[in-house]
């Protein structure tokens, strides 16, 4: 159950049946949300912000060359009829 309808439309587009296309550049983990991507790479290697921004970046860069980036448009969303 989602209580805002901007994190259904976050799991729909990004999350719901996608694989995960954001490499760690330090481990094998892989995320499909650059925010989670970046909590994982501050807790588990112990980057500094800013390094770890720059390690999210660089992946989504090699998600991007990789062809592997998320859909833009969510196009079964507006036929779910949801009231929130």
């Amino acid at each position: 159950m989602y209580l805002h309808k901007y994190t259904l439309r976050t799991h729909l587009k990004y999350e719901c049946g996608k694989a995960a296309v954001l490499q760690c550049p330090e481990c094998p983990h892989r995320s499909k949300l650059k925010g989670n991507l970046k909590k994982h790479i501050l807790n588990m290697h112990n980057f500094n912000n800013d390094a770890a921004s720059e390690a999210v970046n660089k992946a989504m860069q090699a998600a991007v060359r990789g062809g592997l980036t998320p859909p833009e448009d969510v196009k079964h969303f507006d036929d779910l009829n949801l009231t929130i």
